[in-house]
């Protein structure tokens, strides 16, 4: 606990050192060289431990369990979603997100069926980062950490506050810490294989458009500057 104290102490302090930069600092070329080797290492893991592991599981959890647990982590998101929406003035789109957390949570068996589309506006997510955007807090140099991937300081610091507003993460103890690690890294080998043909009945036509599409990747300046334009189109959101 300590030492994870201790990580987001530093990304918080890193958000907050880089939130006077502008948007698109023009300086912060110093850092590419240090981004390229980080970008080249997470592809790495991505190719020899995400992709693998992401594979076997696709192997043992049908596209249909693998649909309802996206549902269930996707609800768990949904807390963060109220508060922000809240707080970005947002009433409207907080209350969906609310209901829709009260519906998934209870008939939809804690997420895992998403009920409230029936009813409900399909609301796009907010996070701390997008919040932080919307008054103003500019996102600071581009950077890539390892086993993270891209972000930003004003990201890093909206990434504390998501994980505060993370349900795991409110168990006492260790365990909650545990929980929410846990659940991060079985979401990100969900999302994997679920790009992924059905382990049993994909054909080698659909296997070979998954690997090309896993393979077809933007260069370092195209990657960098697709990321600060997603960011100002969330925040316009």
């Amino acid at each position: 606990m300590p030492a994870t104290s201790r990580w987001l102490g530093l990304l918080a302090l890193a958000a907050l050192l880089g939130a006077s930069a502008p948007a698109h600092a023009s300086d912060d070329s110093w850092l590419d060289s240090m981004n390229r080797g980080s970008r080249d290492f997470n592809f790495w893991m991505f190719d020899h431990v995400l992709e693998p592991a992401s594979r076997g599981y696709n192997y043992v959890m049908p596209k249909w369990g693998q649909q309802r647990i996206q549902n269930l982590f996707e609800n768990l998101e949904r807390p963060r979603d109220v508060v922000n929406s809240l707080l970005q003035g947002k009433g409207r789109r907080a209350g969906n997100h609310l209901a829709a957390f009260l519906v998934n949570t209870t008939a939809g068996l804690a997420g895992m069926f998403v009920l409230s589309d029936r009813f409900l506006d399909i609301e796009p997510p907010e996070t701390t980062n997008e919040t932080l955007g919307v008054y103003g807090i500019p996102s600071g140099p581009y950077v890539v950490v390892p086993l993270y991937g891209e972000t930003c300081p004003r990201c890093a610091l909206g990434s504390v506050g998501d994980a505060v507003l993370y349900p795991l993460f409110w168990i006492p103890g260790q365990a909650g810490l545990y929980a929410g690690i846990g659940a991060r890294g079985l979401n990100a080998i969900n999302l994997v294989a679920k790009q992924m043909p059905p382990a049993y009945s994909g054909s080698d036509s659909e296997w070979k458009a998954y690997r090309e599409r896993l393979h077809d990747r933007h260069g370092y300046t195209e990657a960098k500057r697709l990321f600060f334009e997603n960011q100002e189109l969330d925040i316009a959101d």
